[in-house]
């Protein structure tokens, strides 16, 4: 399936970033060159989210699993062109269900492990999925049974594949398909090329449904050396990846440069401060990432810092909230390790803010580099082709005046060509010139104008811990609650997550309405993913309009900040 027009092909594919290679060629390649060495790590605590013991894997039996699991869905009927649902938690199984479902030449769509039926009937409706891969329980959740009862939502949806133990009947076990000898020739790579779509990602933005954000083989291997580049990695580096690999972030941030390194990847899943650092240590690890409340706590808590000495680790990615000059300082004086600060989204925006780019520590905390204007040269490899400019939200205008606050747009060889099958969602997002309109707020600055500055938000969304919530959606689910008569959702500052859901209720007369009973109403009646439950609840008379009668979140947001919280 190829979405990118025949004249943005042409044009990138003539020196601009883009080739022939597909991703799972990337993973042949590496199978092929390094065949008895070490490819994946499980996380050590694996038994306490998912059934089954960790598993150290070299290339050779990671590519066998995946070899096993195309034959599953080739018998399955799986093909060139469907989409398979990946909801797995961080083990090697997403890294075997990824390259086995573009094997078979059919595309990913991997969703969040919080997503219930609310979320999931949308996205399994939209792209039409007809097989959905999934474990028996992530955590206490029943997975398998929750996408068998989806079937009869979703006529596309033929079947339900799951890891782990007592897979409900009606699924097929994947731990038994995998461990039977199977001719495994029966499903050879299919013929796709670098332009298909290889991915289908979705991010919650101001809309009230997930978007769906196509990328090709060729848009994600555009930013396939970023990383390795910037922390000076090579096939003998061990990349620990605490970000999910569900999202765009342990993509780019973990699983690109594993492949573009034939490295070790060491998996960790849930966040725990604990276990992070003894990976760190145990695993001799040369590369991870880490939010920036992580970094401050990490800094500030001896008892935990002396039971690592930081032996080879040397770089850490970091971003989704600010980054502050201390925590950068910090790990530079303490540990000789480098923090870069990193902006994008599933999109394809990427702003990358490396040592070796932005030396003083002051400045890579509050810059990005100023990408696509020609006076400048930066290292990052999102810099050899991306473009960029700031518009006025209001206007549409170019800004070019150091100071002005705009809009920052993107264009290159690794942003995406639109949301699928969403023509309104994409004429609100790509202009005419295709560029993209992150809804993102920066400005110029520096002493020559080469840097962007992030000023903040221009869409109603939250970002909880990286998570992206809707306002609009939450004001939608919770309008239906009996006891409310109107409803806004904001953010409210979070040193650890960037931010928290703050619900603004107005109840109805005699009501008293509580953040336990909305949680349990969202939770329960909604079946809404966890992460967008509200942590705060406040009353108010009435919400804050605009002259045209919307919620004016930027006063109700200052409004909740002078509010006592409600029970």
């Amino acid at each position: 399936m190829i979405l990118a027009p025949a004249e943005t092909i042409a044009a990138y594919r003539a020196g601009r970033g883009w080739g022939s290679e597909t991703v799972y060629d990337v993973f042949r390649a590496n199978v092929a060159r390094y065949p008895g060495d070490e490819a994946v790590v499980d996380p050590p605590n694996r038994a306490e989210f998912t059934d089954g013991e960790p598993q150290r894997l070299n290339w050779s039996a990671l590519a066998e699993k995946v070899d096993r699991l195309a034959a599953v869905l080739t018998e399955a009927g799986v093909g060139r062109d469907d989409f398979v649902c990946i909801q797995l938690p961080t083990t090697h199984e997403i890294l075997v269900a990824y390259m086995a479902v573009l094997r078979v030449g059919a595309i990913a769509t991997p969703v969040a492990m919080q997503y219930r039926a609310h979320e999931l009937t949308y996205i399994l409706r939209h792209c039409r999925a007809c097989a959905f891969v999934t474990c028996a329980r992530i955590g206490r959740w029943p997975h398998a049974e929750m996408a068998l009862a989806l079937r009869e939502a979703v006529p596309s949806l033929r079947h339900v594949l799951a890891f782990g133990a007592a897979v409900p009947p009606g699924a097929i076990a994947l731990d038994a398909a995998l461990a039977s000898p199977k001719d495994t020739a029966v499903a050879e790579p299919a013929a796709v090329t670098a332009d298909d779509i290889a991915i289908l990602l979705w991010t919650s933005g101001s809309e009230a449904e997930p978007k769906p954000v196509p990328r090709s083989h060729n848009n994600i291997l555009a930013n396939r050396a970023m990383m390795s580049e910037a922390a000076d990695l090579g096939h003998d580096s061990r990349i620990l990846a605490p970000r999910l690999m569900n999202t765009t972030g342990g993509i780019t941030g973990a699983m690109l440069p594993w492949l573009d390194r034939g490295a070790t990847l060491v998996l960790h899943q849930p966040f725990r401060l604990d276990v992070f650092l003894a990976q760190i240590r145990d695993e001799a690890i040369d590369f991870t990432s880490c939010p920036p409340g992580v970094l401050h706590d990490l800094l500030g808590r001896d008892d935990l810092r002396r039971e690592i000495d930081f032996p080879r680790l040397r770089y850490i990615s970091s971003g989704s909230a600010a980054l502050a000059e201390s925590v950068l300082r910090g790990f530079a004086d303490r540990f000789g390790v480098e923090v870069m600060n990193f902006y994008g989204s599933s999109e394809g925006a990427s702003l990358a803010a490396i040592a070796k780019d932005i030396p003083d520590p002051a400045k890579r905390a509050r810059f990005f580099p100023r990408y696509g204007d020609r006076r400048f040269t930066w290292h990052a490899t999102p810099a050899r082709h991306m473009e960029t400019k700031l518009v006025d939200p209001a206007s549409g205008e170019r800004i070019e005046t150091p100071g002005v606050v705009g809009e920052i747009c993107f264009r290159g060889p690794n942003v995406f060509p639109g949301y699928f099958e969403a023509p309104e969602l994409t004429a609100r997002a790509v202009d005419a010139e295709g560029f993209y309109h992150s809804g993102d707020l920066f400005e110029i600055a520096g002493k020559d104008g080469e840097y962007y500055r992030f000023v903040g938000r221009a869409k109603d969304i939250i970002v909880r811990g990286g998570m992206n919530i809707s306002a609009e959606e939450l004001d939608t689910l919770l309008g239906d609650h009996p006891g409310i008569r109107e409803v806004a959702v904001v953010g409210y500052p979070d040193d650890k997550l960037g931010e928290k859901v703050c619900a603004a209720v107005v109840p109805k007369d005699g009501r008293e309405v509580t953040l336990v009973e909305i949680a349990a109403f969202l939770r329960n009646e909604k079946q809404v993913a966890v992460f967008k439950l509200p942590q705060r609840i406040v009353t108010v008379e009435a919400l804050p309009r605009t002259a045209s009668g919307k919620i004016a979140r930027a006063r109700l947001r200052a409004l909740v900040g002078t509010l006592p919280e409600s029970a």
